[in-house]
């Protein structure tokens, strides 16, 4: 007879633990996929940007000056890179967000400490708290050179 007044408290603590692994499991995912699109995007923008450079020294060859050799050449190139792939850029990252079933709603900023940061965010309905939560997790893949060349940090919402 005892155990039948133990019942409820059993089944509150049940239902906590459950919306706990339940928010730590999507977590984990959002996390996931925050961390492939980083790694994705950084690949993306070495091949852009080495394209680039690639382009604009066979334009220059027989001059002199090395055609980026300011600081301002370079940031001018990688804002310039970044303008150009911008929708490609995205559509990686939609790409991770649907392998790993998290909202595509987010930001990728460029350059986060020289290296590329995808946030994401996802809203969760929690019936047990019966209220509406938003998880976020970011991402940021590995630091390459050319990733100080770009003066202010640029921010684009997908």
């Amino acid at each position: 007879m005892i155990w039948m007044t133990g019942l409820p408290v059993f089944m509150i603590l049940f239902l906590f633990l459950t919306t706990l692994i339940w928010v730590w499991s999507t977590y984990y995912s959002i996390q996931l996929a925050a961390d492939a699109a980083s790694v994705a995007l950084t690949n993306q923008m070495d091949l852009c940007v080495k394209g680039e450079v690639q382009r604009i020294r066979q334009q220059s060859w027989g001059w002199m000056e090395d055609p980026i050799g300011t600081p301002e050449k370079k940031n001018e190139l990688i804002q310039r890179v970044i303008e150009h792939q911008q929708d490609q850029l995205k559509s990686i990252v939609h790409t991770y967000m649907r392998k790993n079933q998290v909202s595509p709603h987010g930001q990728i900023t460029f350059f986060y400490n020289q290296r590329i940061k995808v946030t994401v965010h996802q809203r969760l309905n929690i019936p047990f708290l019966r209220k509406e939560v938003e998880i976020y997790g970011s991402g940021t893949g590995p630091s390459h050179d050319y990733m100080a060349w770009l003066i202010s940090p640029i921010v684009i919402s997908y």
